[in-house]
């Protein structure tokens, strides 16, 4: 894949129709094409119903970002339309069969509506005439002209929310809103090529935009691999009673369970179900309008889930009576939605998911595990005489959240900065809003669905969200604004608690008794079980540090000694610590700085200056938010190349592997003692049994150490393995249940599997030969 901007040459195809015989696939497509892009060319070969288009892939974004856009650009667009009119029969501009386009963005990662979209492009008087012709509906064709008009201005032109909202009052009427619109200096120009070109730019103008920044900045996405635009001829679901549109998850994605489910509008364009400015109905009322055509969404969706091994989300419209799919990407969901669809689909012999792929899914929310009601505690129930409910939605996202009531994004942020925990409370969010959710505990909104922004966005971060409240309203004045409900008015600064899975806004500090959800216990028994294979886990501040390393004194492994005598803990004599920084990524998948640090027994400092060069270099990236280090698929791929110069010149055949496998078994009976006492879940409350293991675990270190003190002679960089488990034994030894099987924690088991893994890769072994598996 390309680098940075000025490392493109320019050159090669800039727009790639969905029909093109693509030497490309998979990750490899969808890196040039985008997910949207390669989703298209996917649905397409299998002959699912698209409406033809094309992609401008990411290549030509990073030259048009390089080097502007060029004449080059101009003939690649115009030779794509001229394609594209032919595969749809009808022509741009045409005054008898016009063809509209849709022009939207489509990163590598999703980034659910923080790009810009532009819909109807191609409108113009004439057009609308010829529209109206042929529909019959010159309503339909007045409509279509003034979204046109109005998305346009706002998107391409960048007129104000303000004017957009006056322009859009005196609509159905294009010719108001157009008149509007250029008495304020924003004239939409006429020719549908030239607005094409200029909703592209757009676009790709959009990848930088202020939303999209921040977005990518909380998620941690490279902002260099850029984004495409597919151009793709517009089918429409505001066509009348026969049509409609909507977004279908082949699995729930609040609580991960198996069927299709989303939120469906009749005689709406897409942007009416996404953009939460309406209240949408469940997918039930196209089963009961169109039940063939929902059988044939049903059966896309299972056959698509089943190309991507996991849950999907689709896009569709309806026209006159006819299915089209507009998009398939992996679907967003709630952390409980992430644990159960994984265990489902490792449980299901239809799917190639194991186990290892499952806990791999859900290892970015082992940190903070998702909760439930406790059913020892009223099952969650808060209703009571006690509790005030100031208004009833749709439970979008779920969990608790209490702060106090915020109904501005901008001042969200400022309250966070304060200290104070906010439930920020929109008529609808918009990706304009996404720094104040981002300072925010939870989501409350008016509007929307189950696939508005507010819903997917809270999902994806976890956040507990209540959204399609119609029966209150969100009011801005100044004093700051206030939530409406039937029977009671809450204000900014005042207390409330989001009820995600009651689907409530509630009055007040209501906190009901939540257990971490049973199916995280499953993720976390499997990781227990596997022995690690590239499985990611993380640290946390009871991370030995390399002063930990040090304290065993001279000579003792993992450690250096300087001309005094004195431990050093700047290095590992052997391979540079660039190689050991890699390999280290490998072996774990994720690094915090201080996690590192303890794996290479190096300075944080030192350590976290090689990782930055490693994300320069494109073989690491960096999760901001979670200060992380991630391997790259090109890290994974320069992998061997390093790990053999790692093992060149060693006799590997001189470390007591064998020994290590002996006493590997016996860890692993160990382990289970430790979680379960008489085959039920050990819950700690016999003193004298967890005694009897933490002994039996000391004497298994006494007998340990001395293995990886040989195994670290050889490949010295396996030495600081020593010091790490005894830092384990240590923290077992204080109380610390966690120490010795616990997940994400640099327990025992963590560092034991680390080593194992290791241990594999240095010597070329195959796990399932050796029966590690």
């Amino acid at each position: 894949m390309p680098g940075a901007p000025d490392q493109v040459a320019v050159g090669g195809a800039l727009a790639h129709p969905f029909t093109a015989d693509h030497a490309l696939s998979g990750d490899d497509l969808v890196a040039l094409v985008g997910g949207k892009g390669a989703g298209l060319v996917l649905m397409h070969r299998a002959g699912i119903p698209v409406p033809p288009g094309f992609t401008i892939t990411t290549d030509a974004y990073r030259e048009y970002l390089a080097h502007g856009w060029s004449d080059r650009f101009d003939r690649s667009v115009a030779e794509a339309l001229d394609g594209l009119e032919q595969e749809a029969g009808k022509q741009l501009g045409s005054e008898t069969n016009p063809l509209l386009v849709s022009v939207r963005s489509g990163a590598r990662i999703s980034m659910p509506g923080m790009m810009d979209t532009v819909l109807n492009v191609g409108m113009n008087p004439a057009v609308e005439r010829a529209v109206a012709a042929a529909s019959g509906d010159a309503a339909f064709a007045a409509d279509t002209h003034c979204r046109a008009l109005l998305g346009f201005a706002q998107l391409v032109l960048g007129a104000p929310e303000e004017l957009i909202g006056r322009a859009g009052a005196v609509a159905p009427d294009p010719v108001a809103v157009a008149g509007m619109l250029t008495d304020a200096g924003y004239t939409v120009p006429p020719e549908p090529a030239t607005q094409v070109v200029m909703a592209v730019r757009a676009v790709f103008d959009s990848w930088l935009g202020p939303r999209a920044t921040r977005y990518r900045e909380i998620e941690g996405i490279d902002p260099a691999i850029g984004t495409a635009a597919t151009v793709q001829a517009m089918v429409f679901g505001n066509l009348g009673d026969r049509s409609g549109t909507g977004v279908a998850f082949s699995r729930n994605p609040t609580t991960g369970r198996s069927g299709l489910v989303g939120d469906f509008l009749v005689n709406a364009q897409g942007e009416d179900v996404v953009d939460g400015s309406a209240t949408t109905e469940p997918l039930s009322v196209m089963a009961d309008r169109w039940p063939e055509l929902y059988d044939g969404l049903r059966r896309i969706a299972a056959d698509l889930e089943a190309h991507f091994q996991d849950m999907v989300d689709l896009e569709f419209t309806v026209e006159d009576g006819s299915l089209w799919l507009l998009q398939v990407r992996r679907g967003k969901r709630s952390p409980i939605a992430a644990f159960r669809a994984a265990i489902d689909l490792a449980e299901d012999p239809a799917f190639e998911v194991d186990r290892r792929e499952a806990v791999e899914r859900c290892l970015r929310y082992l940190d903070d595990p998702p909760t439930v009601a406790d059913a020892d505690e009223g099952g969650g129930d808060v209703e009571s005489s006690a509790v005030t409910v100031v208004a009833s939605g749709l439970g979008a996202s779920p969990g608790q959240a209490i702060g106090v009531l915020c109904c501005d994004p901008d001042r969200a942020v400022t309250m966070q900065e304060q200290g104070l925990d906010v439930i920020l409370a929109r008529r609808a969010t918009s990706p304009a809003d996404v720094h104040g959710m981002a300072a925010a505990k939870g989501i409350f909104t008016t509007l929307g669905g189950q696939v508005s922004h507010a819903a997917l966005v809270a999902r994806e971060w976890g956040l507990p969200a209540v959204v399609g409240a119609s029966e209150a309203t969100v009011n801005h004045d100044d004093a700051g604004g206030s939530v409406v409900g039937p029977t009671v008015t809450v204000r900014e600064g005042d207390v409330v608690t989001v009820d995600g899975d009651g689907g409530r806004l509630l009055l007040g500090s209501v906190s009901s008794g939540r257990v971490v959800a049973p199916e995280v216990a499953v993720i976390q028994r499997w990781a227990a079980e596997l022995d690690n294979d590239g499985v990611g886990t993380t640290t946390d501040a009871a991370t030995p540090t390399p002063a930990d390393a040090a304290s065993r004194g001279p000579g003792a492994p993992g450690t250096t000694t300087d001309a005094g005598g004195e431990p050093s803990t700047d290095r590992v004599d052997g391979p540079p610590l660039a190689n050991r920084v890699l390999h280290a990524l490998r072996i774990k998948g994720m690094l915090t700085g201080p996690g590192a640090a303890a794996i290479c027994a190096a300075p944080e400092s030192t350590v976290e200056a090689e990782l930055a060069a490693a994300v320069d270099a494109g073989t690491a990236s960096f999760m901001e938010p979670r200060a992380m280090w991630l391997i790259t698929p090109d890290g994974r791929a320069a992998h061997p190349a390093v790990l053999a110069e790692m093992i060149d010149g060693l006799d590997l055949g001189a470390m007591p592997y064998q020994r290590f496998l002996e006493l590997n078994d016996r860890f692993k009976q160990l382990c289970t003692d430790w979680q379960l006492r008489d085959g039920e879940p050990n819950d700690h409350t016999d003193a004298a049994y967890d005694e009897t293991v933490r002994n039996r675990l000391a004497a298994f270190d006494d007998e340990a150490q001395p293995v990886i003190t040989a195994i670290g002679a050889v490949a010295s960089w396996m030495a600081p393995y020593g010091p790490r488990l005894a830092a384990a034994r240590a923290r077992l030894a204080d109380g610390d249940p966690k120490a010795l099987t616990g997940v994400m924690c640099d327990s025992y088991h963590d560092v034991w599997m680390e080593l194992h893994e290791d241990l594999i890769l240095t010597q070329g072994i195959d796990r399932a030969a050796e029966g590690s598996t």
